[in-house]
């Protein structure tokens, strides 16, 4: 089974993909851009290219991919390997708060958990480090403006606002509080 932990950038996405880590049979993997994966084509590019590459694992989803006709169901094969023992696997990355329905597409099974912060800690959090020294491109979630950072925020927010059913909702807050309480009811 894939699951995957979305929702704005600063909303605690981390933290609440690293309290999974801990559960013997899930493993959430960290921005890695599985939604890379084309159905048109089987090579990949960027981070998930880097982490296939790195695990050795690049050259047999090409064969997979090619052999299937279908590059998503190789890479689910592939990560299914690399997440052994665990059953549950899947990847933590804020982007794909914008992107669901390029992540359904591909993992149409999926599990998708948002993860909801009130808006205004997410703002905040996200004009904290637009001084940083060590800021770079790729750091598409600081922003140097209030309006920026709500900008960022309510377009992460819109599968909220669609009422997108498929969501599997969980409250920040009231998972910083009672974790294991929070995510057995998100999940019921």
């Amino acid at each position: 089974m894939q699951l995957f932990v979305v929702g704005p950038p600063r909303s605690g996405l981390t933290i609440v993909t690293q309290f999974l880590n801990d559960h013997e049979d899930i493993k959430i993997f960290d921005e890695i851009d599985l939604v890379q994966v084309n159905r048109s084509g089987g090579s990949v590019v960027g981070t998930l290219a880097a982490f296939l590459l790195d695990r050795g694992v690049y050259e047999a989803y090409l064969r997979r991919a090619r052999e299937t006709g279908d590059p998503a169901l190789a890479l689910q094969a592939i990560m299914s390997e690399i997440a052994r023992p665990c059953t549950i696997w899947g990847e933590k990355n804020p982007r794909y708060a914008m992107r669901l329905e390029v992540l359904r597409r591909n993992f149409p099974e999926a599990v998708v958990l948002f993860v909801l912060r009130d808006p205004r800690d997410v703002v905040n959090s996200c004009l904290l480090h637009r001084d940083s020294r060590v800021r770079t491109r790729m750091d598409f979630w600081i922003k140097d403006t209030v309006a920026e950072a709500l900008e960022l925020v309510g377009g992460c927010l819109e599968p909220l606002k669609a009422g997108d059913a498929e969501l599997v909702l969980l409250r920040y807050e009231a998972f910083v509080v009672r974790p294991r309480a929070t995510l057995d009811t998100a999940f019921e």
